[in-house]
């Protein structure tokens, strides 16, 4: 009795927690009113597939809460919620970083400019880095671990794919500065921070 009261204790935790972050993603993305620049949006329809992917991942976690049963792992919980956070701390600071730049599309807005400070002084991809880490990291806070692969196997891929597209776009626009930031600066493993007489 004790044991199947601490686990209904653990999935309506596990839901208000999902429910959290479903809210939170929602406010960014649709509620939150930053200074907006024009822009030109280019593969619209990669935010649609992220959305769309990001959406499974979640339906999968809840579908696991219910209809997995698990013995309650803390350390895998609290791993999971560990990493949710250094991934909202490097998301923000992104966000931060390129300001009225900032865009849940792969755009160039009017008077667009190559960053290259805060994070993009170590990581090319800070933003994207800190995405897979968040939606890596749900699945282990409330311990569905099937979906966590699953992460591995339908979003991880899309994002690639995005960060990929938007590396052509990124060439194109900026042509020889980018490639210069691109040969000095990794996508996702921070080596070396770029050099600050170079960054803008």
């Amino acid at each position: 009795m004790a044991q199947t009261i601490r686990m209904d204790f653990y999935k309506i935790l596990s839901i208000v927690f999902i429910i959290a972050i479903i809210v939170q993603r929602a406010w960014e993305m649709f509620l939150k009113k930053p200074p907006h620049k024009n822009g030109e949006i280019y593969y619209g329809w990669t935010l649609i597939i992220l959305i769309i992917t990001y959406n499974i991942v979640i339906l999968c976690a809840i579908a696991e809460i219910f209809f997995v049963e698990r013995t309650v792992k803390l350390d895998i919980r609290i791993t999971g919620l560990s990493l949710l956070i250094i991934a909202f701390i490097i998301r923000n600071w992104s966000i931060a970083t390129l300001g009225n730049f900032h865009s849940t599309n792969i755009e160039i807005k009017e008077g667009h400019s190559l960053i290259r400070r805060g994070p993009y002084k170590y990581l090319r991809h800070p933003y994207y880095l800190s995405v897979m880490i968040e939606v890596a990291s749900i699945p282990l806070t409330v311990q569905s671990i099937y979906t966590f692969y699953l992460v591995f196997i339908i979003y991880i891929p899309c994002v690639l794919m995005r960060v990929y597209l938007e590396e052509q776009v990124l060439q194109r626009t900026f042509g020889e500065e980018y490639e210069d930031y691109k040969s000095k600066v990794r996508a996702f493993i921070p080596l070396r921070p770029l050099k600050e007489e170079r960054c803008s």
